[in-house]
């Protein structure tokens, strides 16, 4: 059991660190050059490799059989959805101010105005995804409290914050001074409540 957790890590950190590389404009810039007129097809390209690797990580996860560490009940679950349910309202939301068709690759993400999009939920908080993420994974945790799934938990929360990291970096290098005014106005993950 122990060789199972330590290959469940070993394919979050490989899935991890292939998504941050594929992400980065560098690498990005290398494969367009490599790739030409092809390159439209990059971010359609990137998300279906994303999708089968997590796909495959979580059926490995859910190979992986070990006791809870609580026994849940119907309270349990009450929490568990209702935490779930808030994580995908939030992504949901977060779809508004971003074109889905952009997000999978079907058009074109060039933003050659260099408009910083700062409406809607993202007036509240700068990564609304990754918020409604870290909130659906929580809910599945509560849910299936056990080894296995604290360590994918834990593989992704550290993850999230790696690349809401290079995010910032990413987004201060495109937009400069104004992303800077609006980092320091708005939250990163959760609202502040006054």
């Amino acid at each position: 059991m122990l060789l199972n957790h330590i290959l469940l890590v070993v394919l979050w950190t490989i899935y991890f660190s292939l998504h941050s590389i594929l992400a980065d404009n560098r690498v990005k810039g290398i494969i367009e050059d490599f790739a030409g007129i092809g390159f439209r097809f990059y971010r359609i390209l990137y998300n279906l490799i994303a999708t089968i690797g997590l796909l495959f990580i979580l059926i490995w996860n859910g190979y992986i059989s070990t006791p809870y560490f609580y026994s849940t009940n119907t309270f349990v679950l009450v929490v568990a959805l209702t935490i779930t349910t808030i994580g995908l309202i939030v992504i949901k939301r977060s779809f508004r101010e971003y074109k889905i068709s952009e997000f999978i690759g079907f058009k074109s993400t060039e933003n050659p105005d260099k408009i910083l999009y700062t409406k809607g939920i993202l007036s509240k908080i700068r990564h609304p995804i990754y918020t409604g993420t870290i909130l659906i994974i929580l809910g599945f945790l509560i849910y299936r409290p056990n080894l296995t799934n604290l360590l994918s938990s834990l593989c992704a929360f550290i993850y999230l914050m790696i690349g809401i990291r290079l995010e910032e970096k990413r987004l201060l290098k495109e937009f400069g001074s104004s992303y800077k005014i609006y980092k320091e106005r708005v939250p990163m993950l959760f609202p502040k409540f006054k």
